[in-house]
């Protein structure tokens, strides 16, 4: 019997552009080979719930580290709950991050395995076209990570509802009747207007939807990386280490990049903020226009969401676009 489930992924699979369907031989041709090569085809049930309880059952094991017999039920639960989080998101950052190397790594083998046997040519003579072929195997190598994406979007979304109920008693247990509920309703709504409320609420929204998805963005990026270092050598081998020096290099460059920023940008607001007249003239609007103070703190919080955003997407977008060019003038340097 058809389940909710299968009739959800059937609807998405008509989203999909041509390319990354089934219906298209490359990409086919891709999965079938990682399926035969993983053996996965051989499963009888769905390999996702099993994943998943390795994280559960290790972060409720360490969570008993901090248990204290001595203190009231409700303390012994709300730090094992605690230590339980923390594990959990932990767990899902190490998975998420070996999780990319492989993209990476399987990304960087799809065209110079091609070139290295002598089958690049073959998929050129054929009738599908050129930027088809390495966009096909760029979604077939995405393919693979559905269920690692799948088991780290969970575990984020079993740290934020954990984080708001443990939150909700932390308060409790301090004195705060109504808990985070208490807390809202002392919140100075005088000092919100319509579009200060809708820029905090896209703000919030748009930053835990980003701590969901950025795995997604992060992973599709590393794949990019490793897609355009494979177009590049000729080698399986080559195309990995190639592929390690772009991860390295791509690491290094935004880690100096937001330390200018940082350190550069917060100088110079630092020298801007010190200024007499402006110093007076933000203490007079933040005062006598506070829910304009808050819509803009909102807004500035949505740029840097978009900038967040554009960083992934950008940088896969171009690597892919230098990855087409390059493979319509392969294997014929």
């Amino acid at each position: 019997m058809t389940t909710a489930l299968e009739t959800s992924v059937r609807r998405l699979e008509r989203l999909r552009p041509h390319w990354a369907r089934l219906a298209h031989p490359v990409y086919r041709r891709e999965t079938e080979g990682w399926a035969r090569a993983s053996g996965l085809h051989r499963l009888r049930i769905r390999p996702l719930p099993l994943a998943f309880l390795p994280l559960v059952a290790i972060s409720g094991a360490l969570s008993l580290f901090g248990r204290d017999r001595r203190a009231p039920p409700a303390e012994q639960l709300l730090a094992m709950g605690a230590i339980a989080l923390w594990a959990m998101l932990a767990l899902q950052f190490i998975v998420s991050l070996t999780n990319g190397f492989l993209a990476t790594v399987l990304a960087a083998t799809v065209v110079s395995s091609e070139v290295e046997s002598e089958t690049y040519g073959l998929l050129r003579a054929t009738t599908v076209p050129t930027d088809e072929i390495i966009l096909a195997k760029y979604a077939a190598v995405l393919r693979q990570m559905v269920h690692p994406m799948a088991i780290i979007i969970a575990s984020r979304l079993v740290v934020v509802v954990g984080g708001i109920v443990l939150g909700d008693l932390a308060l409790r247990l301090d004195g705060l009747a109504g808990g985070l509920s208490g807390i809202l309703v002392e919140i100075p709504f005088e000092y919100f207007n319509p579009a200060s409320v809708a820029a905090v609420a896209l703000a919030a929204l748009g930053w835990i939807l980003y701590f969901f998805f950025r795995p997604v963005l992060s992973m599709a990026m590393f794949a990019s990386v490793g897609l355009y270092a494979s177009s590049r050598t000729r080698t399986r081998a080559k195309g990995i280490a190639t592929a390690a020096g772009l991860r390295l290099a791509l690491f290094f460059g935004r880690a100096i990049t937001d330390l200018a920023l940082l350190y550069g940008g917060g100088m110079l607001l630092e020298n801007l903020l010190s200024q007499e007249p402006v110093e007076l003239w933000l203490e007079i609007w933040f005062v006598n226009r506070p829910s304009d103070a808050i819509a803009l703190g909102g807004l500035l919080a949505l740029g840097g969401l978009l900038v967040a955003i554009l960083w992934r997407g950008g940088v896969t977008f171009t690597l892919l676009r230098a990855t087409v060019r390059r493979a319509y003038r392969l294997p014929y340097e």
